[in-house]
């Protein structure tokens, strides 16, 4: 018996076990298994969309779809029967929007609808009837349902970039530190755009999750306070970057991540380079990165049972439901 032949293999898999977790995982894939479509190309015009923008769902499981060029909100139950349509209306009037809307469902089925160039909010019952609007007194970036019937915006006001509004247009709290600028961009020291990121997402139960816009940083809030922070390293992530015109202008290129949390487990996608990326969905448990998958869309909701919403558009704007497994 050739004992050092024994002995080295014994060294091998001892090693292999103290390689950290994360590299290990890195080659590890998700298998992910198509278990509803909403969407068609032709027929009932109730399917058919011009482009999916965001998905929100409610406690019931009803699918809200919002489609940005057509200016309405489609309302699905959980099996993706059409349920009814909201439409929204353009303009500059207390129930009118003048920029692409944003939208929050809270798990009632009201709709919170967000105009960023009339730095207001709409709210809409759950028979999809507009209810109320409030002004903000901010230039508001993004909006989702935080928890116990209130919003959370997302904008620079007073040193914070986060704040928490009941649906009547009462501000409860503000809480998030701005993100400081790189050396690199000191001269646009003054730029509250690059002080914090273009999109953040909600747990719905009072936890954010926040992308520091100048490295692949998530920060978690829990009730206005914060977690904790989670570091990742993808050759996709590209950070902020400012880039300027011969004539003087300035423009910004943020990085786009989504990222839902769901159990133990926290699903962050990053978008791939391009103008038809493959986008890359990392998953990541207890803080450390265990699995990626390649997606073609980008997720915009996740339900009690793990089940991602991602919106996809191949030959034909769709809304695919995946149940995730390894």
């Amino acid at each position: 018996m050739d004992f050092k032949k024994i002995f080295l293999l014994v060294l091998l898999l001892i090693a292999a076990n103290f390689i950290p977790m994360e590299s290990r995982a890195e080659k590890q894939s998700l298998k992910f298994t198509k278990n509803l479509v909403i969407g068609k190309n032709s027929g009932d015009s109730n399917f058919i969309f011009s482009a999916i923008s965001d998905i929100d769902l409610d406690n019931e499981g009803n699918i809200y779809i919002l489609d940005t060029m057509d200016y309405r909100i489609q309302k699905f139950d959980d099996q993706g029967t059409f349920h009814n349509s909201i439409k929204l209306k353009r303009g500059q009037g207390p129930e009118e929007l003048s920029f692409s809307p944003i939208m929050a469902v809270t798990p009632k089925g009201e709709i919170a609808i967000m105009d960023r160039m009339a730095r207001k909010i709409l709210i809409y019952n759950i028979d999809g009837t507009f209810k109320r609007f409030f002004k903000l007194d901010f230039y508001p970036i993004d909006l989702e349902y935080y928890a116990d019937g209130y919003l959370a915006l997302l904008g620079l006001t007073n040193e914070k970039i986060i704040h928490i509004f009941d649906l009547e247009g009462q501000k409860k709290q503000s809480f998030g530190e701005p993100f400081p600028i790189p050396k690199k961009y000191s001269k646009f020291q003054d730029m509250p755009s690059l002080k914090l990121p273009n999109h953040f997402n909600s747990s719905q139960d009072g936890t954010l999750y926040i992308l520091n816009p100048h490295k692949y940083e998530i920060l978690v809030y829990t009730k206005g306070t914060l977690a904790k922070k989670i570091l990742g390293k993808n050759d996709l992530y590209r950070p902020t970057m400012i880039t300027q015109t011969s004539t003087g202008g300035v423009g910004i290129i943020y990085p786009a991540m989504y990222t839902f949390g769901w159990q133990d487990s926290l699903f962050v996608t990053l978008q791939g380079p391009g103008m038809d990326p493959e986008n890359q969905m990392e998953v990541f448990e207890f803080g450390k990165s265990q699995f990626s998958q390649i997606l073609n869309g980008f997720p915009h909701a996740i339900d009690k049972k793990g089940r991602l919403y991602i919106a996809e558009a191949d030959e034909f704007p769709v809304m695919t439901r995946y149940i995730i497994g390894n």
